[in-house]
């Protein structure tokens, strides 16, 4: 999911501004990672759709900090 979000991302948003490629794939790699090991640790197993809810969110996120959408 990171990957594809630091790929297509600055086509689809058309974002001047923002993080590189690789540094926007470390950012969502690494706040997805989080939020899947912290969903897996409260609620004791892999799979559930409030952690799969959480995942969009906090991706989605990091992709616009990281593009820096708040000041388009």
């Amino acid at each position: 999911m990171a990957l594809f979000m630091a790929m297509l991302g600055p086509l689809v948003l058309r974002s001047p501004r923002g993080l590189r490629r690789s540094a926007q794939w470390l950012l969502d790699f690494a706040v997805c990672s989080a939020v899947l090991l912290a969903g897996l640790w409260i609620t004791g197993r892999d799979g559930k759709m409030l952690t799969y809810g959480a995942l969009v969110l906090a991706c989605a996120t990091s992709h616009a900090v990281g593009q820096r959408l708040w000041r388009k």
